[in-house]
């Protein structure tokens, strides 16, 4: 009778832990999806201040931030998908067909690496208007 009492024990706790996970993952969406917002917002104010093209900017700061927060999850996602990005660089090939996961692990890594590029052209931006008094 212990043994089955074990077993349904870890069988239990490994339900907790997939329901923390899955909590876990909840959040994480909500919070990609506020930074989005408040990067968008702060840095709309920003760009608003010349009131030339306003609504132009704010969509460009829009789809920035978005970048930014998509680029933020892919550097902090799974490690699995690393894993198959570094393999797939090395090999330089795929095992067929490349599956719609695949596809969206490249993008993501893809997004990242103009999210960073887009941030640090932007702290660069921001620095240098502040030492001209622009900003």
């Amino acid at each position: 009778m212990q043994p089955q009492s074990t077993a349904l024990g870890v069988m239990e706790a490994s339900a907790v832990v997939e329901l923390i996970s899955m909590e876990i993952d909840q959040i994480n969406a909500t919070t990609e999806f506020w930074l989005a917002c408040v990067f968008a917002v702060i840095a709309a104010s920003h760009l608003a201040r010349d009131s030339l093209n306003v609504y132009l900017r704010v969509i460009i700061v829009v789809l920035f931030a978005l970048v930014t927060t998509i680029s933020i999850y892919g550097l902090l996602g799974d490690r699995q998908q690393i894993v198959w990005l570094l393999g797939f660089l090395h090999e330089q090939n795929i095992d067929p067909p490349l599956t719609f996961s695949k596809i969206s692990i490249l993008l993501k890594f893809l997004l990242f690496g103009i999210g960073s590029i887009a941030t640090v052209g932007y702290v660069f931006y921001v620095g240098r208007e502040s030492q001209n008094g622009t900003a």
